[in-house]
């Protein structure tokens, strides 16, 4: 599997389709206005913990360093929609 593979669309969305699944009891007593805030939440709680896996993943070719296994940086932009 790529790395780059879980900051993807799908897997994002998989994910908070997870976290609003798991909160689905919240969910369901909130208004739209609160129900589109906590997506939003958990969409930035998804991208953090993707971020993190992606890191983590490994290096590509075993060709890093293992006395210094951290060495990527990954930057996530996305299109907010809308006006923003």
């Amino acid at each position: 599997m790529d790395p780059d593979d879980l900051l993807a669309g799908p897997a994002v969305e998989a994910a908070v389709a997870a976290l609003a699944e798991r909160n689905r009891h919240h969910l369901e007593q909130m208004s739209d206005a609160e129900r589109q805030d906590a997506l939003g939440h958990w969409r930035e709680l998804a991208i953090t913990v993707l971020t993190a896996a992606r890191s983590a993943a490994g290096t590509e070719n075993g060709d890093a360093d293992p006395t210094h296994p951290h060495g990527r940086a990954t930057i996530v932009l996305e299109d907010a929609g809308g006006e923003e």
